[in-house]
């Protein structure tokens, strides 16, 4: 893959270099082109990568303090910029700075992808309530509204009605395979499973 893109291609665009490097399992080279990147961070999409470098590396500090980098001129981000931004802030879970991306968000682009990223932001924010207000109107077959339905029932401990929903999902036949896995791994994650949901699934799959 790293010679698909070529030399210059990796000089030109580093931490995406440095993700292949390291799904092609070379941490050290994942490493060095995570360092060039630092150097040159590029265009938000290349300081995007940066930050996904990091958090595949294991480095949350460094993916945090990429994060606030690209901050810093917040205002400037296009609303196709500011969607996969508000993302990343909410699963390094700063809220504050999820929220702040997320109101500009909506002011350039108010429809439902961006309310759903907005409710996401507010549940990582400790206001998950409000998230859930805001997402009673939307669709929640939509990924994005329905990762940010499940955040915020898992932000108030809602374990049963976050189950109940996940059991929903999973025994309707028209969830692609894809998105049925992310759903199993919600479900796991949830804690212990309530026995009468557990083996609609179960029976489901039979």
């Amino acid at each position: 893959m790293l010679a698909t893109l070529g030399a210059q291609g990796a000089a030109r665009q580093p931490a995406l270099a440095g993700r292949i490097a390291l799904a092609m399992g070379d941490k050290e080279l994942a490493a060095t082109y995570a360092a060039a990147a630092e150097a040159d961070p590029g265009v938000p999409a290349m300081q995007f990568d940066l930050v996904q470098l990091y958090r595949e590396l294991g480095d949350e500090t460094a993916a945090q303090a990429a994060v606030k980098r690209i901050a810093a001129s917040l205002d400037d981000l296009s609303a196709a910029e500011l969607k996969p931004f508000v993302l990343m802030a909410a699963e390094l879970k700063d809220g504050p700075l999820a929220l702040a991306a997320a109101d500009r968000l909506v002011a350039l682009d108010g429809g439902p992808a961006a309310l759903a990223l907005r409710a996401r932001a507010l549940a990582v924010a400790g206001r998950a309530q409000e998230a859930l207000d805001i997402l009673a109107a939307l669709d929640l077959s939509s990924e994005v509204a329905e990762d940010a339905y499940l955040g915020a029932l898992k932000a108030l401990g809602r374990r049963e009605r976050l189950q109940a929903h996940l059991y929903r999902r999973l025994i309707d036949m028209s969830v692609s395979p894809g998105r049925r896995l992310s759903l199993i791994y919600a479900l796991k994650e949830s804690g212990p499973p309530f026995a009468a949901g557990s083996a609609r699934v179960a029976s489901s799959l039979v």
